[in-house]
């Protein structure tokens, strides 16, 4: 996998069916962790093309638990040359 970290990382959820405080959902993203237990750490895109949106206003605490609203937190969209859609969330 290319890693949008500039620092080793680990995974600390795959992409699948999970259990998360008692309520089994999917769970479409991969999270990554940086190893170091670092936050607020620089990305870099893993493809070319353009910024189609993003959000920065959620605190870096925001965890998404519990929350019914901006459950994604930040997050940067980009789209490629040919229409696909990378997603860094938060």
């Amino acid at each position: 996998m290319i890693s949008p970290l500039k620092k080793p990382y680990r995974i600390t959820s795959e992409y699948g069916w999970r259990t998360l405080n008692g309520v089994r959902a999917m769970h479409y993203g991969i999270d990554l962790v940086c190893a170091d237990g670092t936050q607020g750490v620089e990305l870099v895109a893993t493809v070319d093309g353009t910024v189609t949106d993003m959000r920065n206003i959620i605190p870096d605490t925001h965890t998404g638990l519990n929350i019914t609203t901006n459950v994604v937190g930040n997050y940067i969209y980009i789209t490629t040359a040919d229409g696909y859609q990378v997603m860094y969330r938060h």
